[in-house]
């Protein structure tokens, strides 16, 4: 399933975050606050739904984890 912008925008507006999942079943929550951490280091960005949306189906993320 794609992941699209109307997804995002409508998951951030009702629950202030979206969690996706990596191939591995990782889960990776997206917050409303438009800001990514790594390793101590902070790096705040505009909130950019179909960007985010096209990276998230670029990368094979999925809304739902895998059932191997």
């Amino acid at each position: 399933m794609n992941i699209t912008k109307d997804y995002f925008e409508k998951q951030l507006k009702k629950h202030d975050k979206v969690t996706v999942y990596a191939q591995d079943n990782i889960p990776l929550t997206i917050s409303k606050a438009p800001c990514i951490r790594r390793d101590g280091a902070r790096l705040e960005f505009d909130m950019d739904c179909a960007d985010l949306a096209d990276y998230c189906n670029l990368a094979g993320l999925s809304i739902k984890p895998n059932n191997h």
